[in-house]
């Protein structure tokens, strides 16, 4: 069992059905399935389903946390999200890394694949640490 399986998640994550494929500091992959409602007109994901798999995967790597019971969190200040293609498969994955970071600031880049590792969307993201949450350690889960 990873050490994030049993974290709560934010409930628009479960909404759209992320899965946390591998997550460590620096680093994250996600998949999300593409339901019929997450599709635009034409059948392909819709640009706001892969704009927000794009801002889950730029924040997650930012905000790792080892221990069970502490989080972290941060606040998107900047997305910028290039279409590369449309997804030919019916599961996307987004893999983000941290680019840069300081004290309470980090960047990050996300690469958006569908199931055949065609490019889907390109992301970068600048986002602020929430008091607390600026060393790997967190705060504690409030219950």
């Amino acid at each position: 069992m990873n050490h994030w399986d049993g974290k709560q998640q934010p409930p628009f994550n479960d909404h759209l059905g992320v899965t946390i494929e591998e997550w460590r500091e620096g680093y994250v992959k996600i998949s999300a399935e593409v339901l019929p409602h997450f599709q635009n007109s034409q059948g392909a994901p819709h640009g706001g389903f892969i704009m927000s798999l794009a801002d889950i995967a730029a924040s997650f790597p930012g905000v790792y946390c080892p221990h069970p019971d502490r989080r972290r969190f941060a606040s998107t200040l900047s997305l910028n999200t290039n279409f590369l293609g449309v997804a030919k498969t019916p599961v996307v994955y987004a893999e983000g890394r941290i680019s840069n970071s300081g004290r309470k600031i980090f960047y990050s880049q996300v690469d958006i694949f569908d199931g055949e590792n065609n490019p889907v969307a390109s992301c970068q993201g600048v986002f602020r640490y929430r008091g607390g949450s600026e060393v790997v350690d967190g705060v504690p889960i409030e219950v």
